[in-house]
């Protein structure tokens, strides 16, 4: 990607009668960064840099970026099948051995950088496991779980289940706070806590 970018940034400031000296000065980015972009040796550049770079340019932020990455997703959310289990029924599928805290976490540090890159194909075969096991673990690692749970149901378009992960997630919420009272979903059913 880093090469692509290169491109994209060297193509518009040429477009433009730029040299890379012009455009450090206009943009405020160093000249020896420029040059590392362009020449695709950076592939961390902070998009804060690029919306400089763009503004100095002239021209949109995606015209550097280039198009946004699509979610891969069939209409019918087929990808997401084994998720939207574990989310349904969590109870069903507790693991016989509970998995260490530390090792949920490793996992959901994995899964948010799969998460950032759009590596879809590799996180649907990981947040089934990272919901399941968010029912043993404590209450702030469960909220990050499904957090990034939601997150990628939204991102790929999954509403009915983003809406289902975002009762999960605020239910313990709501039931802390009045736990006599019904209190109505996000889907807008009204809901109870259960017994103890």
């Amino acid at each position: 990607m880093s090469g692509d970018l290169g491109q994209r940034v060297q193509s518009v400031r040429k477009r433009r009668g730029l040299t890379q000296r012009e455009l450090a000065a206009n943009s405020g980015v160093s000249l020896s960064l420029i040059r590392k972009i362009e020449q695709g040796e950076r592939d961390d550049t902070r998009i804060e840099t690029l919306r400089r770079l763009a503004v100095a340019l002239g021209c949109p932020l995606t015209a550097l970026i280039g198009s946004a990455p699509r979610a891969p997703e069939s209409r019918n959310g087929a990808m997401w099948v084994a998720t939207r289990r574990a989310i349904e029924a969590p109870a069903e599928q507790v693991r016989a051995e509970p998995p260490a805290e530390a090792d949920v976490a490793e996992t959901l540090a994995a899964a948010v950088r799969l998460y950032h890159d759009n590596r879809y194909e590799l996180l649907a075969r990981i947040l089934p496991g990272l919901v399941v096991d968010s029912e043993v673990v404590s209450p702030q690692l469960r909220a990050r779980i499904l957090q990034l749970t939601g997150s990628v149901m939204v991102q790929t378009r999954q509403l009915r289940t983003a809406r289902t992960v975002l009762d999960r997630g605020l239910a313990p919420i709501w039931i802390s706070l009045a736990p006599n009272r019904p209190w109505r979903s996000c889907s807008g059913s009204r809901m109870r806590p259960g017994p103890g």
